[in-house]
């Protein structure tokens, strides 16, 4: 990325003032290089081919072949971490990371009616707050109800994991949470 250029333009340039300071250099090659004329190539636009997200087509197939699975705690938990993960965009060690005590509400704009928010630790130790969908939270109160949790999610245990194992209540892990979804994708494409 261009941040990344930029930093590492810095990087070399500090290294050659520091062998100038002490006499290594006679001179730091890297001051005539301008780190403003550092801009990414218009053609290197991301691959289609590499992407990871799918397509509304995708993503309706995914669901409606979820619809039709039997009713079991694999199916309950891919009913609710499919749209959780879809409407969140967390990746996949926030999603296993979140729990109760982080869920939240602020009152609307208007003050009619409450918008559920999660807080989530996130990449670079950074804190940050994604709302979650009143559909996400249906789903969450259905998969709750069949972990034999209150569907009142908030009067649940703040340490009661969004995404549990199947047997126990202990979170399920990231690698776990990997190779669900990764069967269920290969499960749908076969």
């Amino acid at each position: 990325s261009e941040k990344s250029i930029r930093h590492a333009l810095t990087i070399v340039s500090n290294l050659f003032e520091w062998l100038v300071r002490v006499q290594y250099c006679a001179f730091n090659p890297w001051s005539a290089v301008s780190k403003a004329s550092v801009k990414p190539d218009a053609d290197t636009a991301p691959d289609v081919e590499f992407m990871r997200a799918f397509s509304d087509g995708q993503w309706q197939h995914l669901r409606g072949y979820l619809s039709g699975l039997p009713e079991n705690s694999r199916t309950a938990r891919l009913r609710y971490v499919l749209p959780f993960a879809y409407a969140t965009g967390l990746r996949i060690s926030e999603l296993v990371d979140a729990t109760v005590g982080r869920i939240y509400t602020m009152p609307l704009v208007d003050g009619i009616g409450v918008r559920w928010m999660l807080k989530v630790y996130g990449k670079r130790g950074k804190w940050r707050a994604v709302p979650l969908p009143s559909d996400v939270m249906h789903a969450m109160q259905i998969y709750f109800a069949h972990r034999g949790l209150n569907q009142d999610i908030t009067s649940n245990a703040a340490s009661t994991s969004l995404i549990a194992k199947e047997t126990g209540e202990g979170a399920l892990t990231t690698s776990a949470l990997a190779k669900l979804l990764r069967g269920f994708y290969s499960e749908v494409a076969q």
